[in-house]
């Protein structure tokens, strides 16, 4: 119901798929900021003696930390652009939950094929971890400020993509 409303107030589209965008990169941003460091310290509290509870620990991820952020943001986007693009919520799950949290397939690539570092599920790792680490063997080609870079052109292209879908579909219908 709330799209039927948002439809009827603004004419133009392309606003309504901007600013739920814009929203989305904000929260998702700001919830990130507040969940990386509080993961951290709560580990490092959970290690007991063996971890460093301490603002230093937060402050020495550095870089990591804007990474770690980005990617949280350009997965919600790329997971709004895909479902919106395929208009179903389903779609987003499976491509990006699954590639991400079962068998990165990019990953598994970047072990043959050196183009593979310039998928979004390899690219955005890149942005905060040894990448080294996690498939050893596989070099990076790009750094982590690259890394970032290739995400802002997948979620622009995919972004892009969905607007051109969201604004050319007709009225959905009442069920």
């Amino acid at each position: 119901m709330q799209l039927f409303s948002s439809l009827a107030a603004v004419s133009q589209r392309w606003m309504i798929f901007t600013s739920k965008a814009l929203v989305l990169g904000v929260t998702v941003s700001l919830l990130a900021a507040i969940t990386v460091p509080l993961v951290l310290i709560s580990s490092q509290v959970m290690l007991g003696e063996h971890g460093e509870v301490s603002v230093s620990a937060v402050t020495d991820l550095g870089w990591r930390f804007w990474g770690a952020v980005g990617n949280w943001t350009f997965t919600a986007l790329l997971a709004m652009s895909l479902a919106t693009f395929f208009q179903n919520a389903l779609v987003p799950i499976l491509l990006v939950g699954v590639s991400v949290g079962a068998v990165s397939f990019g990953g598994v690539a970047t072990l043959t094929f050196d183009g593979a570092w310039l998928l979004p599920d390899v690219a955005s790792v890149l942005m905060f971890a040894d990448y080294s680490f996690l498939y050893p063997g596989a070099e990076p080609t790009i750094s982590p400020g690259e890394a970032a870079w290739v995400m802002v052109g997948w979620v622009f292209l995919l972004l892009l993509a969905a607007l051109l879908r969201f604004t050319r579909n007709p009225m959905p219908r009442d069920r």
